[in-house]
């Protein structure tokens, strides 16, 4: 017990200069280019997808809600929206990057959910048509109150640093009672993994990209649940969908379409990894 606590004390530490780097520069973005990739995304009209899915790489927070509340409105498509919630990494990268994985992982997951964002969401326009009514309105992202840059990272950096230490912490008391082999064996089961990393993925929080990246890091998580699970993980998008569109039917159909990607995407994957 001793031991799994100070391991992940210790693991959880180890990350925090990089995690706090990564999170001023993703700061210093939002707050200096937020409102520019959202001007972007609503006058994207027919390239829609094809920003949705370059800007959803970056792990902007609260930038799938955004791009939701923008849905909602009738400002952009859904297929703009979908390319963005596949597209969205959130916690993936920067905890990536502070774990030192591979960057040829990295980049071909990154390269993955674009591709597959940009495919998926032109596929929806093209067959999904639909009456957008343009919408100017101002979304919010992550607010700190006018408190700066600073405390929004130190905010922002603690809290995934404390969801970093409890999966940490529950994977090592995990490992305790199982084989790491054992564990790493159920998700790697053919269809299992996929489908169970999917309906983690979701969730709308970015605690489950937080769980299926530390899985990952870790060795108990292949990569085609890994991606199946980041495809479907769309940060708040789908919170804020389900809260905003008025038509709860296209909210579902949405949902369905996601999850349907993700599925595919895993087992595909299995085909190559």
């Amino acid at each position: 017990m001793l031991d799994a606590l100070q391991d992940a004390l210790l693991d959880t530490l180890k990350m925090a200069p990089i995690l706090f780097l990564a999170y001023l520069l993703l700061e210093w973005l939002e707050h200096r280019g937020g409102e520019k990739i959202n001007r972007i995304l609503g006058r994207a009209k027919t390239c829609g997808p094809l920003f949705g899915a370059g800007l959803g790489l970056l792990p902007q927070c609260g930038f799938s809600g955004a791009v939701a509340s923008f849905y909602a409105s009738g400002t952009v498509t859904a297929g703009t929206l979908l390319a963005v919630l596949i597209s969205t990494s959130d916690e993936m990268l920067p905890i990536f990057l502070s774990a030192r994985v591979d960057w040829a992982v990295i980049g071909g997951l990154l390269l993955c959910k674009f591709a597959i964002g940009l495919f998926a969401g032109f596929c929806v326009d093209l067959l999904w048509h639909q009456h957008r009514t343009p919408l100017i309105s101002k979304v919010a992202g992550c607010s700190c109150h006018g408190k700066g840059i600073f405390y929004c990272t130190l905010k922002r950096t603690g809290k995934i640093l404390l969801l970093i230490f409890l999966v940490s912490f529950g994977l090592n008391l995990l490992f305790l009672r199982f084989p790491s082999q054992v564990i790493s064996w159920v998700w790697q089961i053919p269809v299992v993994g996929s489908l169970v990393a999917v309906l983690l993925g979701l969730i709308p929080n970015c605690s489950v990209s937080v769980l299926l990246s530390e899985l990952y890091v870790e060795g108990v998580l292949g990569f085609p649940p890994l991606l199946s699970g980041l495809v479907a993980n769309g940060g708040v998008g789908l919170l804020v969908l389900f809260r905003s569109c008025a038509r709860k039917r296209d909210a579902w159909k949405i949902t369905g379409i996601l999850a349907g990607v993700a599925l595919v995407s895993g087992f595909t994957a299995e085909l190559f990894f």
